[in-house]
């Protein structure tokens, strides 16, 4: 006979007293003629994480934080209002190697990506966390906000500091950066063995971040003629690491010592750019990559050489999509095209990406939410084309093997009316991807 879950109380279980959590702070293995980063000059920056002994890395707990500076143009512009984009989006690519030099992942035009998927995350989260992460588009009134922040004037708006010689001032603010990657980002779930990582390069893993140029990094909200530019010092990557008692690490190396695995799954993205000429209106993509098990398909389309991280194809777009539609060799992703009937929403489509998601009915996500001008972002700045191939969102291999036929996935989109300027496709593919670590902490890809 069971009994209902309030009626039963049941102590909490002790956790193992052996277990400790250490925070540490590291700074970038390149800063040594300069601490400060910017797109002119230094503009990589590189942690290389040691191969701590018995500990593993908690990447819930682990985040990037700068203090970042914003600077006018020239002396002509101080007064101007000036600030990083919204989600500070100063990261153009992210490659994180191994300790022995293996390459894990390789994502460019990481702030298209980064933008894409801080879109879907809940309203309530973004406001919450504006400051933090330097992204107000959920505040109501956010040229007020950033007018009262950023305010580049002596004395006036909380980030301002005092004007330097030729009096231009800076503003400075610390924010945490989330990182956007399969191994250290959000769908992370598992710990990483970073005792077992003793490679021969003295260190488990290597994370490079390469710097966006200053348009695509800020902005001069007052006069968007003025280009203003960017700079960032005290650069940390905070690490939460969980030691484990020798014993027990001993016991994984034993296993590692006769010949077995540690095997870690993680999910990578895969970056494709496509473009698309003006005057036509129909357009088959092929995306080659080879997968044994391709998760999703996540698109969006800008103009070309536009800076902006905004997204075409919704009803109050320039261009709009009218339908899209995937294939792989004889299986097409819906069966059925998403299609819409005229050029006043495109609801259905927003629908089918929180679909694809697995976002229905959970929460509300910013790109379904309103801006300050009421416009529904996802028709106006906020589009994509997302399709999954996943049968069920269990954490199981049930998605696409693309390295069945060595055929290429297909997207077939059209749009309402020609275009009136030439389009570039941003195309990520998220899959499943697993990382061998073996004897001696060599670490290789498993396909």
């Amino acid at each position: 006979m069971a009994l209902p879950r309030e009626l039963v109380s049941l102590p909490m279980p002790r956790g193992l007293d052996a277990l400790k959590t250490k925070i540490v702070e590291l700074q970038p293995a390149n800063a040594t003629g300069t601490t400060k980063f910017g797109a002119t000059g230094s503009n990589r920056i590189m942690f290389n994480i040691p191969a701590y002994p018995s500990a593993f890395l908690q990447t819930s707990r682990s985040f990037l934080s700068f203090r970042g500076k914003v600077k006018c143009a020239s002396s002509a512009d101080n007064g101007n209002v000036v600030a990083f984009k919204d989600g500070v989006p100063v990261v153009e690519r992210l490659v994180v190697r191994g300790g022995n030099g293996v390459l894990l992942e390789d994502i460019r035009d990481y702030e298209v990506i980064e933008r894409m998927l801080t879109n879907f995350d809940e309203w309530s989260h973004k406001y919450a966390d504006a400051g933090e992460i330097g992204d107000y588009r959920a505040v109501r009134d956010v040229s007020a906000m950033k007018n009262s922040l950023f305010h580049s004037t002596q004395g006036t708006g909380k980030h301002a500091q005092t004007p330097e010689a030729d009096g231009v001032a800076f503003q400075r603010k610390v924010y945490r950066k989330p990182l956007i990657s399969g191994l250290f980002g959000r769908d992370q779930e598992k710990a990483l063995p970073l005792g077992l990582m003793s490679a021969t390069g003295g260190y488990a893993f290597q994370v490079e971040l390469y710097l966006n140029s200053d348009a695509k990094a800020c902005e001069d909200i007052t006069n968007s003629a003025s280009q203003p530019t960017y700079e960032l010092d005290d650069v940390k990557l905070t690490l939460s690491l969980l030691e484990v008692p020798a014993d027990v690490y001993a016991d994984m190396n034993a296993e590692l010592l006769q010949n077995n695995r540690f095997i870690l799954p993680f999910k990578r993205i895969q970056t494709h750019k496509h473009y698309l000429n003006a005057g036509a209106n129909k357009f088959n993509i092929n995306i080659h990559e080879s997968a044994k098990n391709v998760e999703r398909l996540m698109a969006v389309l800008r103009p070309q050489g536009s800076v902006a991280l905004e997204f075409q194809g919704g009803a109050e777009a320039t261009e709009k999509v009218k339908m899209f539609q995937s294939r792989y060799g004889t299986n097409y992703y819906p069966q059925q095209a998403v299609e819409m009937g005229d050029t006043t929403d495109s609801a259905l489509m927003l629908s089918h990406s929180l679909a694809g998601m697995d976002m229905l009915e959970r929460g509300q996500p910013l790109l379904a939410t309103y801006n300050e001008d009421f416009d529904l972002r996802w028709e106006k700045t906020d589009f994509a084309l997302i399709q999954s191939f996943k049968t069920s969102r269990d954490d199981v291999a049930n998605g696409l093997n693309s390295l069945s036929s060595g055929a290429p996935i297909q997207l077939d989109f059209t749009f309402h009316a020609p275009l009136t300027g030439a389009q570039e496709l941003l195309a990520f593919m998220v899959e499943d991807q697993v990382l061998v670590l073996g004897n001696g902490g060599s670490i290789a890809l498993l396909e």
